[in-house]
């Protein structure tokens, strides 16, 4: 059987000593990084300013492409302002005409009543016997 031992008053390894040993290491290595990390800090930066350039451009490049011709609301805006303007141009084309029909019947009735004054107004003789004499 073995026998238990009895804790000897040994002194036991001190936990915390690697500790300090490895905070003293990391304050020796990174005592002069006031560089590195302005560096760092100055990389990132330009980096995020590099994501929002190209998400910008890439945004404004598909608003951009997003044409409202190819869709059907576009398509439905095109076709009505063709009809409009076909609308328009048709109803100038008939007051044109109806202008000019009435332009063309004044010009007939002008004309008839300057032959109809002119026809009637013939000198002739006329008969203009009396009955009192």
């Amino acid at each position: 059987m073995p026998s238990k031992r009895k804790k000897t008053d040994q002194p036991t390894p001190d936990k915390t000593a690697p500790v300090d040993n490895v905070e003293q290491i990391i304050s020796t290595h990174y005592a002069n990084t006031g560089g590195a990390r302005r560096y760092l800090i100055f990389g990132v930066v330009i980096f995020l300013i590099a994501i929002g350039v190209l998400w910008i451009w890439a945004l404004k490049i598909k608003i951009t492409n997003a044409s409202w011709k190819r869709t059907t609301d576009g398509q439905l805006i095109q076709s009505t302002a063709k009809n409009w303007e076909q609308i328009f141009t048709d109803t100038k084309n008939a007051q044109d005409a109806k202008q000019k029909v009435k332009q063309q019947l004044k010009n007939i009735l002008e004309q008839l009543s300057t032959t109809s004054t002119t026809s009637t107004a013939t000198p002739g003789a006329t008969s203009t016997s009396s009955t009192i004499n």
